[in-house]
């Protein structure tokens, strides 16, 4: 039988919460395994991860009933095989640097263990045209910007220029994604 990571005990109606759409999933909540590592196919997933990292981890059989909304399998008739022994922080940094073509080292806020989205800019000064790159929009209220990009941080590292054709759409992005999808149909 197919294998499964699992966090957290399993809910005795075999339903995980959503917590950005807050509401129950179908099924219960875990992560692929192939060849016993976790499998994550979005940037969602790989927060999903990150953020479980103090919560013990279990590996599950049960029956595919569907797909959450961050892309995780649904299970329903789960059975805990064996407590998991992994290290989330060297599989969630192993993952991203696959995932992003740059990685930079910012010197700090290596505490933080959950994966942040930033939005930059180039600011450019209307009056001299000066230009400052990689600029955050507050630190230049009266400039105008070109060329927004995103940078993801996590654990003190900060990725950018995802590789082509890997969804980095998280949280309430993701939801609103979602609602105008379903709208086209």
């Amino acid at each position: 039988m197919k294998e499964y990571l699992r966090f957290k005990a399993i809910p005795k109606d075999e339903k995980s919460w959503n917590f950005i759409e807050e509401k129950y999933e179908n099924g219960v909540s875990a992560f692929e395994l192939a060849d016993g590592k976790p499998v994550f196919s979005n940037l969602q997933l790989i927060s999903s991860f990150t953020s479980r990292r103090d919560d013990d981890a279990y590996i599950v059989t049960g029956d595919k009933v569907g797909v959450g909304f961050d892309g995780e399998p649904l299970l329903k008739n789960v059975k805990i095989i064996k407590k998991a022994n992994l290290d989330v922080d060297k599989i969630s940094m192993g993952f991203l640097t696959s995932k992003f073509k740059d990685k930079k080292d910012i010197g700090c806020r290596k505490d933080i263990y959950m994966i942040r989205e930033f939005a930059q800019v180039d600011a450019i000064n209307p009056k001299t045209g000066e230009i400052v790159k990689e600029a955050n929009t507050w630190d230049y209220p009266d400039w105008k910007f070109s060329g927004e990009y995103h940078v993801w941080e996590y654990a003190g590292f900060e990725f950018s220029d995802p590789v082509d054709g890997f969804d980095t759409i998280v949280g309430t992005e993701r939801l609103i994604a979602k609602k105008k999808e379903l709208a086209k149909k």
